[in-house]
């Protein structure tokens, strides 16, 4: 019995470790088990989980606003196609190109430096037409442009899917990949200049937002920083590129006013440049500024903006700066004409609306904020004055900013057919940006219209005058309603090539006239000789004399005293 019991004992001894092992990899056994549940349960909820995500982004897709073709886009190559075919033309279609693709060179007044400048605070009209200016001034002084950050242009505030701030830079509506020079954006130019660490900083911040703030905080750096900013006025002074004009004598002067003939001549040949002098261009209402060497070879030039200082550049870049060098001065006309225009996308918006519409005259009725009372006429109006040169029974298309539709009536008793933008642009205008609309209607008013009829100090209705001039049309087709005196402006063509104050209401043939019959520049000419620096602001200027609408009283008292002031915005 000692025996069995030893034997019981020593095999239960020998047992023991063998369950601790049993219990060992039980345990691991069921870890695994664990840990492979818990793998599957993740991968099921990962899987159930991005499933979901995916529904979602499908209903976000589902109801979010697309247009009609946005669903299946035409290929790239069929866009452009169809976008080039409208440009130059197609089965009867005269094309919406007026421009010339070989801009060329020209001789500089300087080489080297910077232009920057202040987007003009007016409408886009008054944008357009001062970028015109510094572009010319850039580009002859041989300056590197420096383009401003996006920000809000005034009237072109539209929010779409592609822009949910309204946030522009200047390149969404004019196509400055067509300017030959260089051309380069604000945080660039920050990074090139001089300066230290914290002022970049503050001036690069400044530069990536178009809100007004850090926009103040850039223009307030720049004004101070630059190594010259002109505070000229357009309305009364002139910038000529070129030797200085000798002084007349009494005699001379007095042929120049008994004949005002046009052109020059020599040997009896007309010479084929521009023949205005500096004093004929600059008028008596303008001083003459000669660009000197202090201003063409400042290593940073900026144009501000300052309407409550008087130095805002609001007039037609070629009635303010005058080339005496007539192969330069023709450069600059049709550098102005093929470089500085719309983008492509609104010329071949616009050529969709001028294919449909077919034969038709066009009209400006210029409303809203328009300061002016003597153009702001009636329905009847404007229908008595439109009944003189057009058609009985004639489709005008209406560029307008009146809502009412009512205010058109008269208009339809005079048998004009109307047709608005929306009643005609259809799925043409359905990938643009809304806020371009105003220039597809100056295009469509300008490419083809038998006639025009504008609204008179409208810088708008300016612009297809001469938008008309090049696309070829006798600018004696171009009319105003009102004022009565002002109806055939643009019929003298003598006249209109010798501007008059204030210059901005209208445009001049000075800008086009024999722009193609003229010799090109040659190109890389010498740079002319400059004068020396001139303190041209301790000069006083003339005050131009004009009517109410243009020169503002102001009438305070001080010191029993009548002071009065002149407004030159």
């Amino acid at each position: 019995r000692v025996k069995m019991m030893g034997r019981v004992h020593h095999a239960s001894w020998r047992s023991a470790p063998r369950r601790r092992r049993h219990a060992r990899r039980a345990a691991v056994a069921f870890a695994v088990v664990v840990v492979a549940c818990w793998l599957g349960f993740l991968s099921l909820h990962l899987f159930l989980f991005s499933k979901e995500e995916k529904e979602m982004a499908a209903r976000r897709v589902a109801a979010t606003a697309a247009p009609p073709d946005a669903a299946v886009p035409p290929p790239p190559s069929a866009v452009e196609a169809d976008c080039g075919a409208i440009l130059s033309g197609s089965d009867g279609f005269r094309g919406m190109r007026y421009w010339s693709e070989r801009v060329g060179d020209v001789r500089r007044y300087a080489r080297g430096g910077y232009c920057t400048f202040e987007v003009d605070n007016g409408g886009f009209n008054n944008v357009r037409m001062s970028f015109e200016t510094v572009a010319v001034f850039a580009h002859a002084t041989g300056r590197t442009l420096v383009m401003p950050p996006k920000q809000r242009v005034y009237l072109l505030k539209q929010t779409h899917a592609g822009n949910v701030e309204a946030f522009h830079g200047l390149d969404a509506f004019l196509n400055v990949s067509a300017l030959p020079m260089e051309i380069i954006d604000t945080p660039t130019f920050v990074e090139r200049i001089d300066g230290s660490n914290e002022e970049k900083r503050l001036a690069l911040n400044a530069a990536k937002t178009g809100e007004p703030a850090p926009r103040r905080e850039l223009r307030e750096w720049q004004r101070r920083r630059a190594s010259l900013t002109p505070r000229w006025d357009p309305l009364r002074e002139v910038v000529v590129f070129g030797e200085e004009e000798e002084e007349k004598t009494s005699e001379e002067k007095s042929e120049d006013k008994s004949s005002k003939s046009g052109k020059k001549s020599s040997g009896g040949r007309d010479l084929p440049w521009r023949f205005l002098t500096p004093s004929e261009f600059a008028t008596e209402k303008r001083r003459i500024r000669y660009l000197d060497r202090r201003t063409a070879e400042a290593p940073w030039i900026h144009f501000a903006a300052n309407n409550s200082a008087g130095y805002r550049i609001f007039t037609h870049w070629y009635t303010f700066l005058l080339f005496t060098d007539g192969p330069t001065d023709v450069y600059y006309k049709r550098f102005a004409r093929d470089a500085l225009r719309y983008t492509d996308d609104v010329f071949c918006a616009a050529g969709k609306i001028v294919r449909r519409l077919g034969n038709y005259s066009a009209v400006h009725v210029r409303r809203g904020e328009l300061q002016f009372a003597k153009v702001r006429i009636t329905g009847q109006e404007w229908a008595n004055a439109l009944s003189q040169w057009l058609r009985p029974g004639e489709k005008l298309f209406v560029l307008t900013d009146e809502t009412d539709r009512t205010f058109f009536e008269p208009l339809l008793t005079k048998s004009f057919r109307l047709a608005f933008l929306d009643d005609v642009r259809g799925d043409a205008l359905l990938d643009l940006d809304p806020n371009k609309l105003g220039m597809v209607e100056q295009l469509v008013a300008a490419a083809n219209a038998r006639t025009f009829t504008g609204t008179w100090f409208s810088t708008f209705s300016g612009y297809v005058a001469r938008l008309r001039a090049y696309y070829g049309h006798d600018p004696r087709t171009v009319y105003y309603a009102a004022p009565r005196d002002k109806q055939r402006a643009m019929h003298d063509l003598q006249k209109s090539t010798r501007p008059e104050f204030p210059f901005y209401t209208r445009e001049w043939a000075l800008a086009w006239d024999h722009i193609d019959d003229l010799p090109p520049a040659p190109p890389n000419r010498s740079r002319p000789d400059l004068p020396t620096e001139r303190h041209y602001d301790d000069l006083p200027l003339p005050t131009p004399k004009t009517s109410s609408s243009f020169t503002k009283k102001k009438k305070k008292k001080k010191g029993g005293e009548l002071q009065q002031g002149h407004n030159t915005a």
